[in-house]
């Protein structure tokens, strides 16, 4: 009877609601539930999710280039996201449809896989605005857009040169429960080609402040003083009339980007993006700046530092250089710098000479330039006694191994009893 009933809950148990406890991989195509997960690991196949992860609500789409996963207020979602650190932000205006009824899309980069678009606006003097199309894009991830300059520049026409005839942008934020808050309006010159040309204007404009979770949103809209109706086209995509627009986030301020950044590391990579930090800006007291390549940082002003400065710091050379002409070593202190390409060496060699030459080696190789001997003053001891007159360096190009002479002129020092040499010297590396 036990067996029974054991076999009948199993028939009748949902499997809307599972626990996982071990590895597994799920295939989530089209599947509406929740899904507790205790332990898990493995792989999870999806393609349009809608449902729940623990008391969570998720929505996920086929993912796109340039996506993360970001909380909209209600519910996780993939979308496209954008920080302008060091470089102005570009939109272009994009016909794919942005996840919002009746809004396309916002790309920071040229969709041109698309075929050229042409949007048309009707207006006349009694009609007010034109509507046009509306753009959005991902969520920006600020808590505000600093003052400056705004640049739209539209591929754009007139059907007919008939009183003054002119295309209206206007940019909102739009926060997660969808209400859309206008920032401000900007109205182009008069247009008067009928054919397509590139229009472009300005607007100043302060600072905004936003919700971290709001995205932009601009609509296009075209008015008219002509009394028969005006046709204003824009163009899009494609590869010739691409329509965009630029905010003003080439400096951004440690007020803008501290909610997402704290105590920034910047290791490695290319900072082909970096092009400015300001010396208002307190990003940079906590900042570690290590290993950037591929860009140069000009410094305008003076600069203070109170940290060292160094391509490889100080070090104790000696145990590691090849050192020739001693039966017995019994001080070896090469002590070596690198700053950029510039070479510091200070030295202090003693022991037993069993032989007449004197050479050590350093770590980097000297600049290869034939002809090019660099010749430095020295104290040396030969036979245990100091010379009269200063004994010298030889830098040879193009080589890690130096040369000491026993006297200005004479590199030859006694084969048996005290050798040494103490000074220091620079050289260019290679």
């Amino acid at each position: 009877m036990k067996k029974i009933i054991l076999s009948l809950l199993l028939l009748v148990a949902p499997i809307a609601v599972f626990p996982i406890q071990q590895s597994a991989n799920i295939d989530l195509d089209n599947l509406t539930g929740t899904i507790s997960t205790v332990n898990y690991s493995g792989t999870a196949n999806y393609s349009n999710f809608t449902g729940g992860i623990a008391d969570k609500a998720i929505s996920i789409s086929d993912a796109t280039a340039n996506q993360s996963l970001i909380f909209d207020g209600t519910e996780w979602i993939n979308k496209t996201t954008q920080l302008a650190l060091g470089a102005t932000a570009v939109y272009f205006l994009d016909d794919t449809a942005s996840g919002i009824a009746t809004y396309n899309t916002l790309q920071p980069t040229p969709n041109s896989a698309i075929a050229e678009e042409i949007d048309t606006i009707t207006c006349n003097a009694g009609s007010g605005l034109g509507v046009g199309e509306a753009y959005t894009d991902g969520i920006l991830g600020l808590t505000s857009i600093p003052a400056g300059i705004w640049q739209f520049t539209i591929y754009g026409k007139v059907n007919a040169a008939v009183g003054q005839s002119n295309f209206v942008v206007q940019i909102y934020s739009r926060d997660g429960a969808g209400t859309e808050t206008l920032l401000f309006t900007a109205t182009s010159d008069v247009v008067v080609n009928t054919t397509v040309t590139k229009l472009v204007w300005t607007s100043a404009q302060s600072a905004f402040t936003i919700g971290s979770g709001d995205r932009l949103v601009l609509k296009m809209f075209g008015t008219s003083t002509s009394v028969p109706t005006r046709t204003l086209s824009f163009y899009h995509n494609g590869t010739e009339h691409y329509s965009y627009f630029q905010l003003p986030l080439e400096s951004v301020s440690a007020t803008i980007v501290s909610p997402l950044i704290s105590n920034p590391t910047i290791v490695g990579g290319t900072a082909t993006g970096l092009s400015s930090l300001t010396a208002s800006s307190s990003i940079l007291t906590t900042a570690n700046i290590t290993d950037i390549t591929g860009t140069t940082i000009n410094v305008i002003a003076s600069m203070s530092i109170t940290g060292d400065i160094y391509t490889s710091a100080v070090s104790n050379y000696g145990a590691t250089s090849t050192i020739a002409g001693f039966s017995s070593i019994a001080t070896r202190e090469i002590l070596v710098l690198k700053l950029g390409r510039l070479v510091f060496v200070q030295f202090f060699i003693a022991g037993t000479s069993n032989g007449a030459g004197f050479d050590f080696t350093v770590p980097w190789a000297s600049q290869a330039i034939v002809s090019n001997e660099t010749n430095i003053q020295c104290l040396t001891i030969d036979n245990g006694t100091t010379g009269s007159a200063p004994g010298r360096v030889i830098v040879q190009p193009n080589t890690t191994t130096i040369t000491i002479y026993q006297g200005n002129d004479d590199p030859t020092f006694t084969s048996s009893g005290t050798k040494a040499a103490k000074g220091e010297f620079f050289y260019i590396a290679q």
